[in-house]
């Protein structure tokens, strides 16, 4: 099976990097996460979105969990074809690649950059997208078997994107009890 997984909200926790990185570095902030990531995100401005994306620091400064790499290992072993597939800014692409080579993600060259998911599902033939973003899991819904992350900013449209066939999952590390 070939299976695919977003890794901003998924596999490695950026939004708590963001986040802690605000606490530390800018006076006076004091939204609590869920606020920060409640959409439509109205702490960042698109200057502010896009110089936060492109920290390089907030990219690798969080090791991966053992149970999300365990969960990889597993369903690497099994026999599965993993792809990375993310859309981050051109500057951390390299950082993006030494992290997942760092920590020993399976199959970590199978690591695409890419803001049409859809469209890198339909050339990889991915049978199984793990996502966090309404948008991307909506679109990816009529193209393989999806499976949402839950976090503040799908759980407005959790129940849309139920209707459509998305099965959410409170963490990826429950991924293999599932498949």
């Amino acid at each position: 099976m070939n299976i695919a997984f977003d890794i901003d909200g998924v596999l490695y926790p950026w939004h708590t990097a963001v986040y802690n990185y605000l606490l530390n570095t800018k006076p006076g902030f004091n939204l609590s996460y869920e606020e920060l990531w409640d959409p439509p995100f109205t702490y960042f401005n698109s200057n502010g979105a896009e110089y936060i994306a492109s920290l390089p620091l907030l990219y690798l400064n969080i090791v991966p969990k053992r149970a999300i790499l365990s969960m990889l290992n597993t369903l690497s072993d099994s026999g599965h074809t993993l792809y990375y597939i993310t859309y981050r800014p051109d500057n951390v692409h390299r950082v993006t690649r030494k992290y997942l080579e760092d920590y020993k993600f399976p199959q970590y060259s199978n690591l695409t950059f890419d803001k049409d998911k859809g469209k890198m599902a339909r050339i990889l033939e991915i049978d199984v997208f793990i996502e966090d973003r309404p948008e991307n899991l909506e679109q990816l819904s009529v193209l393989c078997r999806t499976i949402g992350i839950s976090h503040p900013w799908n759980e407005g449209k959790r129940e849309y994107l139920e209707s459509l066939g998305v099965l959410f999952i409170p963490s990826v590390e429950c991924l293999v009890d599932i498949l």
